[in-house]
C-alpha cells in the first residue's frame, strides 16, 4: 500500500515546501537535518572501528548483552551506549537497544570488557564534568543549558548538582 503525499513537516527551526510520503513526515533532506548526521549523533568513525573491535569477541558467543545480562547469539548485535553515555559502548542485542526509549532506568554494567578499553579517563572525564556542571549552577546558568551541554537531562544535572549518584 502506498503512502499518500503530504506537507513536510520540516525541521524544529524552519518549515519546508516539499510533499513527502516518509513515515516520519519529513522529505529526506529535512529528516537528515532534524535528526542529524551519524556523527553528530555518535555513531561516526571511532563507534564503528570500536563495533569492529567487538564481532569477533561476540562471534564467540560468550559475550552478554549489558541490558538484559543473556549471552549474545548470532552476528547481529548493537554497540549500544548509555543515555547518558557515561560509558562506553557496549554490545547488546537490536531488540534491547531499540527498545530502550521507554525505560530508562540504571542497568547493571556489562560482564565482559576488552582491557585496552578500560580506561581511568573514563572516571578523570566524569569528575571534569561534574565539576563543570557545579560550577555553571554556581555562575547561574539554567539547568536546560547545562543538560543540553552536557548531553544530560536535568533531572540527571540536579543529582550531579546534589552530589547524588
Amino acid at each position: 500500500m502506498r503512502r499518500r503525499q503530504r506537507p513536510c513537516l520540516g525541521t524544529s527551526t524552519a518549515r519546508c515546501a516539499a510533499l513527502t510520503t516518509n513515515a516520519s513526515g519529513r522529505c529526506n533532506d529535512c529528516y537528515r537535518a532534524f535528526r542529524g548526521t551519524t556523527t553528530e549523533r555518535g555513531y561516526g568513525a571511532e563507534h564503528g572501528r570500536l563495533r569492529a573491535e567487538w564481532e569477533p569477541i561476540v562471534a564467540t558467543g560468550t559475550v552478554t548483552c549489558w541490558r538484559c545480562e543473556q549471552l549474545i547469539t548470532g552476528p547481529d548485535f548493537d554497540l549500544g551506549h548509555r543515555e547518558d553515555r557515561t560509558a562506553p559502548a557496549q554490545p547488546e542485542h537490536r531488540v534491547c537497544n531499540r527498545a530502550t526509549s521507554g525505560r530508562r532506568k540504571t542497568l547493571a554494567a556489562p560482564k565482559y570488557m576488552p582491557p585496552d578499553h578500560a580506561d581511568d579517563n573514563i572516571s578523570d572525564a566524569d569528575a571534569e564534568l561534574r565539576g563543570l556542571i557545579r560550577e555553571g549552577f554556581e555562575q547561574g546558568i539554567p539547568v536546560e543549558k547545562l543538560a543540553e551541554a552536557a548531553g544530560l537531562s536535568a533531572p540527571r544535572v540536579h543529582q550531579i548538582r546534589d552530589g547524588r549518584r
